[in-house]
């Protein structure tokens, strides 16, 4: 839907949201998260680009692609044993 994200700064997180560029990460208390909401609806040119770098973002996952690379991870650690 192209909607930036606001996340706490933690494993797994990191992973989805690119920081500065789909989204915004911020410390772990609800302070810093309201911090980054103010900060992305008072600046409309970091919302817009955010938002597009996201939508552009979400565009590079798909079940078919996720299934694949699982069983390609599959397949190497099968191969390990």
């Amino acid at each position: 839907m192209g909607t930036p994200a606001i996340g706490y700064n933690v494993h797994g997180l990191r992973d989805s949201i690119r920081d500065g560029e789909t989204g915004l990460l911020c410390e772990t208390n609800p302070e810093a998260m309201a911090g980054k909401a103010f900060e992305l609806l008072s600046d409309n040119a970091l919302l817009q680009r955010l938002s597009r770098n996201a939508l552009t973002w979400a565009g590079e996952f798909n079940w078919d692609r996720s299934a694949e690379e699982f069983w390609k991870a599959m397949e190497g650690n099968s191969r390990k044993k």
